[in-house]
């Protein structure tokens, strides 16, 4: 059973990590600790004040893909996909930016054909120069960093570390790559999901979960009952 349409990390408050999950017009915030923040339509997520603009482009519904700009911005900042238009929402100013992803930002006309369009998943990785963006679409995946261009382009199986070692059901048409806080030793982590079940990644160390999001924990089974039921 597909669980959600996409996820992307959220600025994780008083040290507890945060996800908000899209599934149709609906859209769950998620607490790790503490359980389900939010639920209901897209556009009435953060009290409405901005997100109810995202309705008079589409963006209320059937979400492609998402990526948390909070570190770029300075500020609560989500970037949304859908088809071959993205829009970025700055929470407390409204919309920024709406318009085909190639055409945001310097570098984002280079990226790969087909990778313009239609998106499995996308996030926001650590800066290595300047903002950098990881973009997932069937078995490729690409690694835009908005200051250099392209720094990566193949199968998401041959990018560095413990990526090369994904069981294969992750080696391809994931529905969502979340960002984790990360471990205690600085290495970057990620939540991988695809339908019903869910991988954490460490990038140095491999993987320290894979299986069903029910049994993950509770939290997390909590907001699949949710969504699913």
């Amino acid at each position: 059973m597909t669980f959600l349409d996409t996820a992307t990390h959220l600025q994780d408050k008083d040290g507890k990590q945060r996800s908000l999950l899209f599934l149709g017009s609906s859209c769950l915030e998620l607490n790790w600790s503490d359980g389900i923040a939010f639920w209901g339509a897209i556009r009435q997520y953060n009290k409405g004040v901005t997100w109810n603009e995202l309705q008079q482009w589409g963006f209320d519904k059937d979400i492609d893909a998402a990526a948390d700009l909070t570190d770029v911005v300075g500020s609560p900042c989500t970037m949304l996909f859908k088809g071959d238009q993205c829009v970025v929402l700055k929470w407390d100013e409204g919309i920024d930016y709406h318009g085909k992803i190639t055409g945001y930002k310097k570098h984002w006309a280079d990226l790969p054909k087909g990778f313009d369009r239609d998106l499995d998943a996308v996030m926001q990785i650590e800066d290595q120069g300047g903002p950098c963006t990881m973009l997932f679409k069937k078995d490729q995946c690409v690694v835009l960093s908005w200051n250099h261009g392209i720094q990566f382009h193949d199968k998401i199986t041959a990018y560095e570390g413990p990526w090369r070692d994904l069981p294969k059901p992750f080696s391809k048409s994931l529905d969502a790559v979340v960002r984790m806080a990360n471990d205690e030793d600085g290495n970057q982590q990620s939540l991988l999901i695809k339908d019903s079940q869910c991988l954490v990644l460490n990038w140095e160390n491999g993987f320290s979960y894979d299986g069903e999001v029910t049994g993950y924990s509770q939290a997390w089974a909590n907001a699949y009952n949710r969504l699913t039921g």
